[in-house]
């Protein structure tokens, strides 16, 4: 068994930390080993849901004519670094929830949980809002996770249904709208969804 190791700098870029965990959240590089080139010795935590990181070899020991000169150390045969590349989808409204987006009063916008799609965005993220023929730019603040149904006064408020004080009913008619051919969605079914507080920057 080969017992080797690849000494290897991860290079956190900034959007993607803000996803991380906390014990790396303020780090930009970290140097650690591993056992294998495989990127599946990584901890969880480094790896955002969708993420393939790619190994890049800097430099290798096979490079020195005098293995004394190779600079680190002996339990290593090579450097170099893991790059994250992430490609943001846009993130889709009904032409009335952009008016609401645009003009401020939503601040807040729900998606289903779907195990065969992943939820494509993480804090701090800066995404293109767009109901087809308008865009805008917003970033994700926070996300969380709870049953539909659980849906609060105040959050409704933050969904755009301000014009009736917690408009519950108008909430859910739009929301089976949106979810008419997807009925494990649908309200009664009180699926589980991801909570994105978002803000719109024109």
């Amino acid at each position: 068994m080969n017992e080797k190791r690849i000494l290897v700098e991860l290079d956190i870029d900034y959007r993607v930390a803000q996803g991380l965990k906390e014990a790396i959240s303020e780090a930009e590089e970290m140097v650690v080993n591993y056992d294998c080139m495989s990127h599946e010795t990584l901890p969880e935590f480094w790896i955002p849901a969708g993420i393939q990181p790619k190994l890049v070899i800097e430099d290798s020991v096979k490079n020195y004519q005098n293995p004394d000169e190779w600079p680190y150390g002996n339990d290593c045969d090579f450097w170099g670094h893991y790059e994250y590349h992430r490609t943001i989808p846009p993130l889709k409204f009904a032409a009335e929830m952009m008016d609401r987006l645009l003009d401020g009063s939503k601040t807040q916008t729900r998606r289903p949980v779907d195990p065969m799609n992943p939820l494509p965005y993480i804090i701090g993220d800066r995404v293109v809002a767009t109901d087809g023929k308008r865009e805008a730019l917003i970033s994700v603040f926070e996300i969380k996770q709870e049953r539909l149904c659980d849906i609060v006064k105040f959050d409704i408020w933050r969904e755009g249904f301000q014009k009736t004080p917690g408009d519950i009913a108008g909430f859910i008619d739009t929301w089976d709208a949106c979810y008419q051919d997807r009925p494990e969605f649908k309200w009664g079914n009180a699926p589980i969804v991801h909570v994105l507080d978002i803000g719109w920057r024109g």
